[in-house]
């Protein structure tokens, strides 16, 4: 199942959750020359991100309310890389502050 099913049925299943953290599951990706192999999940956003250890990645998927003006239960999909001595657990409080806190710094740019 790939990542995006995994989050639409996570969300489904979980009507009170607005977001959720997991590992990146494997996607088939097909480069400008049309070859073809299976990366993680968002691979090319976390090559971005520098040089780091893969065993740190993780995806946070973050549901948008109902009643959002544009674009209601859009989920997003945010690369993220864990500090090599944090544990993020899988709670919306905890999840909602990282996601605030990661659109606050990329407004900042």
């Amino acid at each position: 199942m790939s990542g995006n099913d995994q989050d639409v049925l996570f969300f489904i299943e979980h009507p009170g959750r607005r977001s959720r953290i997991r590992r990146p599951a494997k996607a088939l990706y097909r480069d400008q020359q049309r070859r073809v192999a299976y990366l993680d999940e968002c691979e090319l956003q976390f090559r971005q991100l520098g040089a780091h250890d893969p065993k740190r990645r993780y995806i946070i998927a973050y549901c948008l309310p109902p009643d959002h003006p544009t674009n209601p239960n859009h989920i997003l999909r945010i690369p993220y890389i864990a500090r090599s001595d944090e544990t993020i657990e899988d709670r919306d409080d905890v999840l909602a502050l990282v996601v605030q806190e990661l659109m606050v710094q990329e407004a900042m740019r």
